[in-house]
């Protein structure tokens, strides 16, 4: 059998990248019309094509969606949580990505004002990016308590994205389940020496929230001065015993 010419090879493989950027094409269509009976049916009926594709986006973020992932995408158009669970399950390690932002799928979901119970799914299936910072230095709760930041610089008159960006800001829910989740983000300041009390408050949250916000923050400042101190002392003590074993062996 004659190997294939490269000129063969290079026509192939341009002839996949153009199949996956169609399918890509029309995936975002659905997502971006919010059509999520559609999309829902097309990942069940097809998983195993749907899970190979979204690794495929995932794994060459500089190429694809700004660097998000389809999870990053759904999620930015707030779907049914149903939809953001069988995402999830079909690709578990899509909530540990980030975009070119250093942005996970929750901070993109919190940001956009997502349905609670999609936002408790995403923290459920990986804690560790209510830690996370953005390239801002922003947290999922810096996100969740600043009214005022815009995710992805919409333009006011943009449809699209009205359906999801009218929604309750400073939920209550979300903002609980991003807390216990990591309560230390709460004294996480952002690039503009912010934490997510001083957001709430700039952003006229409620007195619910800020009240949340307020017993948190005091709670994990209390814990992190008490480490310093402890860290502060032990070390005290270590630089002293050279000291100590110098006088002993000067008395002897």
């Amino acid at each position: 059998m004659p190997a294939k010419s490269p000129s063969t090879t290079i026509t192939a493989t341009y002839d996949l990248i153009d199949i996956e950027m169609q399918f890509l094409s029309r995936l975002m269509t659905i997502i971006e019309s919010q059509r999520w009976d559609v999309l829902g049916n097309a990942i069940i009926n097809n998983q195993e094509v749907f899970r190979t594709f979204a690794r495929s986006i995932a794994s060459s973020p500089s190429q694809h969606l700004n660097g998000m992932t389809i999870l990053h995408a759904t999620v930015r158009y707030n779907p049914p949580p149903e939809l953001a669970k069988i995402l999830l399950d079909l690709v578990p390690e899509s909530p540990t990505c980030i975009d070119i932002a250093r942005r996970t799928p929750l901070h993109v979901a919190v940001g956009m004002h997502a349905n609670p119970s999609t936002i408790e799914l995403l923290v459920r299936a990986y804690p560790n990016a209510c830690a996370m910072l953005d390239w801002e230095g922003k947290t999922p709760l810096h996100l969740a308590c600043d009214d005022g930041f815009n995710l992805f610089n919409e333009e006011d008159n943009d449809t699209t994205t009205t359906k999801t960006t009218d929604r309750p800001k400073h939920c209550l829910d979300t903002i609980r389940t991003l807390i216990n989740a990591c309560p230390l983000a709460a004294v996480v300041e952002d690039q503009d020496d912010m934490t997510a009390l001083e957001h709430a408050i700039m952003s006229n949250a409620s007195i619910k929230v800020v009240g949340l916000l307020q017993g948190i923050t005091c709670r994990q400042s209390m814990k992190v001065r008490s480490f310093v101190k402890k860290i502060s002392e032990e070390s005290s003590i270590v630089s002293e015993e050279p000291d100590r074993q110098l006088n002993s062996r000067s008395l002897s």
